[in-house]
């Protein structure tokens, strides 16, 4: 169990909070009851997510956020079958599992990124609960365990290259 737990409890609860994280903005933007569907800038008679930026915004919002989903939720399901088969995980494995959070990580903070801008300055204000996802993915982006080495991590390995495998 050992290296499976420290791998369930380490990298799926990474990959999750960040997803949770960016569905929150995703759901509160495009919802009708969202802060931008009642948004108009200036004289504009339409509302901001009526534009066809906002939309085009929130459409790969989402594209990203699914993709990072079905890669996390792979990458845990293979280690999942793995364990369950009796079997230890291999690094290529861990690795995999690690590379799918780093990437749901890194998938939220381009959801956000890409709709923040339609919140407007409103946005900014810590009322608002935009913002506070953007400060949370964005705060979580900080983690060492998002940080350059761990993908330098998984390149190493899938470059053949030796390194020490306790962080993985």
């Amino acid at each position: 169990m050992g290296t499976v737990g420290r791998v369930e409890r380490g990298s799926h609860r990474h990959a999750v909070t960040s997803m949770a994280a960016s569905v929150g903005p995703y759901m509160l933007y495009s919802s009708a009851s969202g802060i931008t569907v009642a948004k108009r800038r200036g004289s504009a008679t339409h509302s901001v997510a009526e534009t066809g930026d906002a939309q085009i915004a929130v459409a790969r919002a989402e594209g990203v956020l699914q993709a990072a989903k079905a890669f996390v939720i792979d990458a845990l399901g293979a280690l999942w079958d793995t364990a369950c088969a009796g079997d230890p995980p291999t690094v290529e494995s861990r690795a995999r599992v690690q590379l799918a959070a780093l990437n749901a990580q890194r998938s939220a903070e381009i959801a956000i990124d890409a709709v923040m801008p339609f919140a407007g300055a409103a946005g900014v204000y810590s009322s608002q609960p935009l913002q506070r996802c953007f400060r949370n993915i964005h705060t979580a982006g900080q983690h060492i365990f998002f940080g350059s080495d761990a993908w330098k991590r998984f390149a190493r390995l899938r470059l053949g290259i030796d390194q020490p495998t306790f962080m993985i």
